[in-house]
C-alpha cells in the first residue's frame, strides 16, 4: 500500500508539472502576441496613446487573472496533496495501531510462557530439593537398600520357581514314560504266563500207547 501511495504521489507530481508547463508556454505565447500587437501601435502612422494605454492595461489584468488562476491551481494542488497526505497518514496510523497490537498479543503470549515456564521450574526444583532431602535420610536410603535386596530375591526365587516347575515337567514325562514301560511289561508278562499254563496242562494230559 505505501508503494501504491508513492507511485500515486509521482503520478500527481507529473500531472502538476505538465500543467505548469503548459501555463508557462500559454503565457509566453500570450506575452508575445501582446508585444507585437502594441509594437505594431506604436509604428502606426497615427499613433493613438489611449489605445496603447487600454491595450498595456488589458494585458495587466490579463495576467493579474492568470496569476488567480495560477494561486487557485496552487491552492488546488496543495489541497489534493494535503488530501494525500492525510490518507497515507490514516494509512500509516491503522498500520502502526495493527503492529502496536500485534505486538501486545505477542507480549501476552510470552509472558503466558514464561509463567507457564517459571512454574514448571518451579516444580522440579521442589522435586529436586525433595529428592535430596530423600538421598540425605538414612532410613530412606535404608528403605530403598531392602526394596533393592527384596527385588533382587524375587528375581532370583522367580528363577528358581521356573526351574523347578522345568524339573517337574521333566519328572512328570519320565514317570509317565516309566509308567507306559510298565504297563508294557505286566501285559508282556501276562502273555508269557498264559503260555506256561498252557504248558502245564499238556503235560499232565496221560499219554496213550497204540500197539
Amino acid at each position: 500500500s505505501s508503494g501504491i501511495n508513492a507511485g500515486v504521489r509521482d503520478c500527481d507530481s507529473y500531472v502538476r508539472r505538465v500543467t505548469q508547463l503548459e501555463g508557462e508556454l500559454k503565457e509566453s505565447q500570450d506575452d508575445r502576441n501582446f508585444v507585437k500587437t502594441l509594437w505594431r501601435q506604436v509604428q502606426a502612422e497615427h499613433v493613438d496613446i489611449g489605445l496603447i494605454v487600454n491595450t498595456v492595461l488589458n494585458r495587466v489584468a490579463e495576467q493579474n487573472d492568470d496569476k488567480d488562476n495560477n494561486v487557485l491551481l496552487i491552492l488546488q494542488d496543495k489541497d489534493s496533496h494535503i488530501a494525500a497526505l492525510t490518507n497515507e497518514v490514516s494509512w500509516l496510523s491503522s498500520t502502526v495501531q495493527q503492529e502496536r497490537n500485534e505486538k501486545a498479543k505477542l507480549k501476552k503470549e510470552w509472558e503466558e510462557k514464561q509463567d507457564d515456564l517459571n512454574e514448571l521450574i518451579s516444580e522440579l526444583e521442589e522435586q529436586i530439593v525433595l529428592k535430596n532431602m530423600q538421598i540425605s535420610d538414612p532410613a530412606v536410603q535404608e528403605r530403598e537398600l531392602l526394596a533393592e535386596k527384596l527385588d533382587k530375591k524375587k528375581t532370583s526365587l522367580e528363577k528358581q520357581l521356573l526351574d523347578m516347575r522345568s524339573d517337574l515337567k521333566s519328572c512328570v514325562s519320565q514317570i509317565d514314560l516309566l509308567k507306559r514301560r510298565h504297563e508294557e511289561q505286566v501285559e508282556e508278562n501276562k502273555g508269557l504266563r498264559s503260555v506256561s499254563e498252557l504248558m502245564r496242562v499238556e503235560t499232565r494230559v496221560p499219554q496213550t500207547h497204540y500197539f
